[in-house]
C-alpha cells in the first residue's frame, strides 16, 4: 500500500478558542490541511480562509452566526427544515467560492433539541422524520450539482440520553438506515462522513458490531471523522495503536480523513497526524 495522506486537523480539536488563535497554532505547528468546524467567533470567515495557506474542508457550523440553532434536516417545523437547508446551501457557496471541495454536515433529529442539544421527551414517527431527511438531502445535492463541492453527511450518535422507549431520537446512526437512504438519494451527489466516535458510542448502546455499520456505508464512504471513547459518551479522544477505529481508518485508503479529537496543544495535534500516517502499512 502507499502512503496515505496525512489527514485534516479539525479547529475543534483546541478546545474553546477562536479561529485566529486556533490557525495561528496549526501554522506554528507546521499543520498544512484543515478542516473548519465551530469555534466560538464572530469574525468574517472569508477573511479567515484568505489569510491562512492552508487546504481546507469545511464541516456543519463553520460560519458562526448572530443567532445560534440547532441545524435539523429531518425537522418536522418546516422554518427549522428550510433554514437547516438554506444553512447547508450558503455554505456550498462559501465553498465554492473559496475551492473547498469538500463540505460535511450533519444527519437529521426526529425531536428538534435545544441549543444545549437536550431533547424533548417525544418520538416523532421514524419514516415522516426520514422523508423530511430525504427531501432536505434532495435540495441540497441539487443545489450543488453546478458547484465543485463534494457533500457528505455525518452519522449521528446515539447515548442512553437520546434513547425514548427504545427509540432513537437521532437517525442515521444504525445499520439498514445507510442502504435505506441511499436507495433515496444518489451517492455521487451525497456520500458518508463516517464519525468513528459516534460510531462507537452509538454501536454500544444499541448492541451492534461496528463492523455491521462499516460494511455497509463503506460503498458510500466520502470522509471520516477520526477520534475514540469509552462507549458510553463522545469524549473526543484521540486514537490510540491498539485502537479498534485504527483498523478501520486503514481499511479505505482513499477515503478522507480529519482529527477530531482534543488536544491541549497543536504541537500534540502535529505528532498525532504525524503517528497516524506511519502507523498506515505501506508494504
Amino acid at each position: 500500500m502507499r502512503e496515505r495522506a496525512i489527514p485534516f486537523a479539525s479547529t475543534t480539536c483546541l478546545n474553546g478558542h477562536s479561529y485566529v488563535e486556533t490557525l495561528d497554532a496549526y501554522e506554528d505547528a507546521g499543520l498544512e490541511r484543515v478542516e473548519l468546524g465551530y469555534c466560538p467567533d464572530t469574525l468574517d470567515m472569508n477573511e479567515i480562509v484568505t489569510s491562512y495557506d492552508f487546504e481546507f474542508a469545511a464541516h456543519n457550523y463553520f460560519r458562526p452566526l448572530d443567532d445560534d440553532f440547532v441545524l435539523n434536516l429531518a425537522s418536522r417545523d418546516e422554518s427549522i427544515r428550510q433554514r437547516s437547508v438554506s444553512y447547508v446551501c450558503n455554505g456550498i457557496d462559501f465553498c465554492d467560492k473559496h475551492g473547498i471541495d469538500l463540505y460535511t454536515f450533519h444527519a437529521g433529529f426526529r425531536a428538534d433539541p435545544n441549543l444545549s442539544l437536550e431533547f424533548p421527551c417525544e418520538v416523532a414517527l421514524y419514516d415522516r422524520c426520514f422523508d423530511l431527511f430525504v427531501r432536505s438531502l434532495r435540495e441540497v445535492a441539487e443545489y450543488a450539482r453546478d458547484t465543485d463541492v463534494e457533500l457528505a453527511v455525518e452519522n449521528n450518535v446515539v447515548t442512553e440520553e437520546n434513547v425514548i422507549e427504545d427509540e432513537p431520537l437521532v437517525l442515521l446512526c444504525e445499520p439498514g438506515e445507510c442502504k435505506r437512504l441511499f436507495d433515496s438519494i444518489d451517492p455521487e451527489e451525497i456520500g458518508i462522513l463516517l464519525d468513528t466516535g459516534h460510531l462507537n458510542v452509538s454501536a454500544a448502546t444499541r448492541g451492534y458490531d461496528p463492523a455491521t455499520f462499516v460494511e455497509e456505508s463503506a460503498p458510500y464512504l466520502k470522509a471520516f471523522h477520526l477520534h475514540t471513547n469509552n462507549g458510553e459518551s463522545d469524549q473526543h479522544r484521540p486514537i490510540t495503536p491498539d485502537d479498534s477505529t485504527l483498523d478501520i481508518y486503514q481499511q479505505f485508503p482513499d477515503v478522507v480523513a480529519s482529527v477530531e479529537a482534543k488536544f491541549d496543544h497543536a504541537s500534540e495535534l502535529a505528532a498525532h497526524l504525524d503517528t497516524l500516517v506511519k502507523s498506515y502499512p505501506t508494504a
